[in-house]
């Protein structure tokens, strides 16, 4: 789900994208799926959100400000907590009980938020026309959040949070 909101007011404008990944509380496997543990029984239940890599929630928010020429920006990115192990572990499913509820110490991972912020000028151009140079600067991941636990953010499921810690760019953006 994406929804831009903005506003114009002569110079002054403002945009906000906020985004949503919403998932449903269970996937039901339903004949040969990649996730189907016995294709005979279609009413098994392979419960693989809120593991990590699929967290429950996740949210973007951008919203930019642009004042004549400039323009800043702020983004945020949020990613809801995960289980440290399979749900089959912690809970009950499919009239099981619990595989292995003492499996990890911590039963999930923190929810995470990364911060971005950014600034532009438009140069050779005016707010009716952008074709011209833009200089822009920013910062991402601004509080330098690592991938929580000691993940390594390079693959199986933990590749969904950032890899690097603070990052700072520069670019020129041409516009004919």
């Amino acid at each position: 789900m994406t929804v831009l909101y903005g506003a114009d007011a002569g110079a002054f404008s403002i945009r906000a994208r906020p985004t949503a990944r919403l998932k449903t509380a269970s996937l039901v496997s339903v004949g040969v799926l990649a996730l189907c543990t016995d294709p005979t029984r279609p009413d098994f239940e392979t419960r693989i959100l809120g593991q990590l890599g699929d967290p429950k929630d996740e949210f973007t928010f951008n919203a930019d400000l642009t004042l004549g020429q400039f323009t800043v920006g702020y983004g945020a990115h949020y990613i809801g907590p995960m289980f440290t192990t399979a749900y089959a572990n912690l809970y009950p499913i499919n009239g099981n009980p619990a595989q292995n509820v003492d499996v990890n110490d911590i039963r999930r991972y923190p929810d995470v938020v990364y911060h971005n912020v950014r600034a532009s000028v438009q140069l050779g151009s005016d707010t009716t026309n952008r074709k011209g140079m833009e200089w822009f600067v920013g910062i991402d991941n601004l509080g330098n959040r690592k991938p929580p636990l000691g993940t390594t953010a390079t693959g199986a499921g933990s590749a969904i949070y950032e890899v690097i810690g603070r990052s700072f760019f520069t670019g020129v953006r041409a516009t004919f």
